[in-house]
C-alpha cells in the first residue's frame, strides 16, 4: 500500500485520479486546494511566438582539407603506389 507523506502528494497532477477512485480525496478537495495555492505570476517569462517559430541558422559543417600541399599529393602517390607493388623505385 502506497504510503502518501504530503499535500503536495496526495494533489499530484499524475496521481489525482488515482486518487479519487480510491476516495482518498474528492473533486471538491481538489477544488479548494487549487484555490489554496498562490498565484506565482512572478516567475513567467513573456516569449514572442515568433521566437519560437522562427528557424534557427544552419551552422555550415567545417570541412578540412585533406591534402594541403603538392608534396603532400606526390609523398601519398608514391606510398600508394609502393604499398602496391611493394617497391620504391618508380621510374
Amino acid at each position: 500500500m502506497d504510503v502518501i507523506k504530503t499535500e503536495d502528494q496526495i494533489f499530484d497532477v499524475r496521481l489525482i485520479e488515482r486518487h479519487i477512485k480510491k476516495g482518498l480525496i474528492t473533486r471538491k478537495d481538489c477544488d479548494r486546494y487549487l484555490k489554496s495555492l498562490s498565484d506565482s505570476n512572478e516567475n513567467m517569462e513573456m516569449i514572442s511566438f515568433e521566437s519560437i517559430c522562427e528557424p534557427k541558422p544552419k551552422k555550415a559543417a567545417k570541412v578540412e582539407p585533406v591534402i594541403t600541399e603538392m608534396e603532400d599529393l606526390e609523398t601519398l602517390g608514391s606510398e600508394m603506389l609502393m604499398d602496391f607493388t611493394g617497391e620504391e623505385d618508380f621510374d
